[in-house]
């Protein structure tokens, strides 16, 4: 289902979260369309192994996860958004942030999909969570709490 940009960046920046975006058009994702977000999460996770891609502090790190999971859905053809802010463990600031937004379409509500791509290689596709009421208070994702600030759909 196409959604113009205005409905995606309106209900991010209702939440507080800055947005880029650039295209006028997003693919987003519903109950019918679903099965290429799973397709997404195994060719990514296909690209890892056989690239041998793992974490590296400055030169393959949190940004470069995500938008190399941005890309795999963008061949797709289904929106996935960069997004950037703050990562807590235990109430505690963990530090600045990459990872991934998904708008996703449940009847007549959006919501938004958090993937962490990072571990999507280790966990596969089980590793997310719904966002239906996101705000400023972040969204739990496993034993960390992710607040967004900014995103580029």
């Amino acid at each position: 289902m196409k959604l113009p940009y205005w409905v995606l960046t309106n209900d991010l920046q209702q939440r507080g979260i800055r947005v880029d975006y650039k295209d006028l058009n997003y693919e987003v994702l519903d109950s019918e369309t679903g099965s290429k977000f799973v397709r997404a999460i195994r060719e990514y996770d296909e690209l890892l192994t056989k690239y041998s891609i793992h974490y590296e502090p400055d030169e393959y790190d949190c940004d470069d996860y995500a938008l190399a999971f941005k890309t795999v859905c963008a061949f797709n053809k289904f929106t996935c958004a960069y997004a950037e802010g703050s990562l807590y463990l235990n109430r505690e600031l963990v530090g600045r942030h990459a990872f991934n937004l998904i708008p996703w379409m449940v009847g007549t509500n959006l919501v938004w999909l958090v993937v962490e791509p990072q571990v999507l290689g280790v966990y596969g596709y089980s590793w997310f969570s719904m966002l239906g009421t996101y705000n400023r208070n972040g969204s739990i994702l496993g034993l960390y709490v992710y607040v967004v600030d900014y995103v580029w759909l």
